[in-house]
């Protein structure tokens, strides 16, 4: 069974800050996600994002895979791997976090299979801001002791919970 995201309460419109790129926030997790390759990955985050979004799940897959062309370029190290889809669509950011029970073997530089997935979609951006903000958050995503964390949590609410603590961490350090 595969375990259902959990939605920070704020909702995404109030927890992002627009104006800057220290915005680490993340809408959803999903912890202890089970999929067997990248198109299964991209079609569950479709079907679950794709509500929130108000657009056809189906597109939704299609922009997540357009933009996981080269798997590789999309891995930061370290078995994390970042994505970010610009659409005129949205009126909001929403990032997201996939931790898979297994890792995806896609060709990293580092050799490392990508079991953790960072996503960020957005409305259209001043230049380089979405860059800054995932290089933001995969640099906190990579602290080892939160990494292990996240990889062994199970439970949604509790996989929040540490992202939550942790974007809070780096709003004060801001």
């Amino acid at each position: 069974m595969v375990p259902s995201p959990v939605e920070t309460q704020e909702g995404s419109a109030m927890a992002h800050d627009l104006t800057y790129d220290r915005d680490t926030h993340i809408d959803l997790v999903f912890p202890a996600l089970r999929v067997r390759g990248p198109e299964e990955l991209w079609a569950h985050l479709a079907t679950a994002l794709a509500p929130r979004l108000g657009c056809p799940a189906h597109d939704m897959r299609l922009q997540m895979e357009g933009r996981a062309e080269a798997p590789a370029a999309a891995c930061m190290g370290d078995g994390l791997a970042a994505l970010h889809i610009e659409s005129g669509a949205l009126t909001h950011p929403l990032a997201v976090l996939a931790v898979l029970t297994e890792p995806l073997e896609v060709g990293a530089p580092d050799g490392a299979g990508v079991d953790m997935v960072y996503l960020l979609l957005s409305p259209p951006e001043p230049q380089g801001l979405a860059l800054r903000r995932i290089a933001r958050v995969t640099r906190a995503l990579k602290m080892p002791h939160l990494a292990a964390r996240l990889r062994s949590e199970t439970s949604p609410v509790a996989a929040l919970a540490l992202v939550s603590r942790m974007t809070d961490t780096l709003a004060e350090a801001a």
